[in-house]
């Protein structure tokens, strides 16, 4: 290892150290239709695990007051399916995860998804909260995430036992999903030192063939052009075979675009807004997506 590099890391590691935060969860799971114990019939809630780095004591420092960070790496989801969101909680139960005897249940606001994509939310602490909440063992509890209606101002779970089914009536629309998850706590009036990946826009897709595949919007396997007005969209060294486009809320566009020569056009005259383009090259081994802004 260069001595650079060494002292870069070293340097790294001093500052991460000297951070009031810590990681609440950094996870990759799917969120799919099941009986989720002890939830019976909740498909909208899945119990989730605290990572190893959360104190117990969320008062020295104060986190209570501090300030959370979201990022969501929305790996897949159905086709089509449904612009939705997702919600995140903190429980304390008698016993743990029961969701019986219900000490607090505290929610942050819902954060919209309307196709595979990276998504980042900010919101400071305390979030809306039901029951009295200790934050002394704050630690103690447990994260849960809830999958929602999108744009539905949070109010709407996709089904639970005790409001029966919300949204449309198909679930298949919205489920399974499956997600990278990653929620950071930043102590009041600290700066929230982010790991070198955190806005980066690069997640990962699923091949035909279940191969995990590295995606970079824009910049690495896919190339964006504007030529007259139209965007052009290409494939480094592959052709596209095949090509899906969707607008901003997740809706399939059929018109204003075309493909030809191997190359995805979207014409001058579609309407302005933001478009994904979903592409696959013509060895079928290769999906990947670009966020184009007209």
């Amino acid at each position: 290892m260069k001595l650079s590099s060494f002292c870069a890391m070293l340097l790294a590691a001093v500052v991460a150290a000297s951070a009031e935060q810590f990681l609440l969860i950094d996870t990759v799971f799917e969120f799919s239709i099941q009986d989720n114990p002890p939830y019976n019939g909740w498909e909208s809630h899945m119990n989730l695990q605290f990572s190893d780095s959360v104190p117990e004591d969320w008062t020295s420092p104060n986190y209570a007051n501090g300030k959370s960070y979201v990022r969501y790496e929305i790996h897949s989801m159905p086709e089509p399916h449904m612009n939705s969101a997702f919600q995140m909680c903190l429980n304390k139960d008698n016993p743990p995860g029961s969701g019986n005897g219900t000490q607090w249940h505290m929610c942050h606001n819902c954060s919209d998804f309307p196709f595979p994509a990276v998504y980042w939310h900010e919101q400071e602490l305390p979030w809306w909260t039901y029951g009295t909440a200790d934050w002394s063992i704050m630690g103690t509890g447990y994260p849960q995430a809830v999958l929602k209606e999108g744009g539905s101002a949070c109010s709407k779970p996709i089904a639970s036992s005790w409001s029966g089914w919300e949204g449309h009536p198909d679930v298949s629309l919205y489920l399974p999903i499956t997600v990278r998850w990653t929620t950071y706590i930043v102590a009041e009036g600290d700066e929230f030192d982010k790991p070198e990946w955190w806005d980066s826009d690069e997640w990962f897709g699923a091949s035909r063939a279940g191969r995990r595949t590295s995606i970079r919007p824009a910049g690495a396997g896919m190339e964006v052009r504007h030529v007259h007005g139209a965007a052009l969209v290409k494939l480094r060294g592959a052709s596209i075979a095949r090509a899906s486009v969707f607008a901003a809320d997740g809706s399939n566009v059929r018109s204003g675009w075309r493909l030809r020569d191997g190359c995805v056009a979207l014409q001058a005259g579609i309407q302005p807004g933001v478009y994904v383009v979903r592409v696959t090259d013509t060895g079928g081994n290769r999906s990947a997506r670009v966020v184009i802004r007209q």
